[in-house]
């Protein structure tokens, strides 16, 4: 091994090892820079999430309100019930 790096090192210029090397760190950059735009998408879809579920819980709660609001009161249908004679 140690060989054949030697051969290859005689062989390409200081040149080509710098361009080679540029070349190795471009491409480091360019992955940190991948897994930088998957963090800021996991962010993203996180965020979502949890935008949603707020929707979601805000939603159930007008729901169960409005729900609540239309049930008849018992004391209502009482008072309706000896008001008018009305059985429900």
């Amino acid at each position: 091994m140690e060989k054949a790096w030697a051969e290859a090192r005689a062989r390409t210029s200081a040149r080509a090892r710098a361009r080679a090397g540029a070349r190795a760190r471009a491409r480091a950059r360019a992955r940190a820079r991948a897994r930088a735009r998957a963090r800021a998408r996991a962010r993203a879809r996180a965020r979502a999430r949890a935008r949603a579920g707020a929707r979601a819980k805000a939603s159930a709660k007008a729901r169960a309100k409005t729900r609540q609001e239309l049930e008849p009161k018992p004391e209502l249908k009482l008072q309706l019930e000896l008001q008018f004679e009305i059985k429900f």
